[in-house]
């Protein structure tokens, strides 16, 4: 009953994670882009 539980905990945390570092580096490359638009290559 604890292994599932487990499992789903840690689905929910690398979720969460990803959701994170995708928010940031979103925010970043959005940042970057309005402070530096000369330096942006794509």
């Amino acid at each position: 009953m604890s292994k599932p539980l487990s499992i789903a905990c840690k689905a929910v945390g690398a979720t969460v994670i990803i959701g994170a570092f995708v928010l940031v580096a979103c925010l970043f490359s959005e940042s970057s882009r309005t402070m530096y638009p000369i330096s942006r290559t794509r």
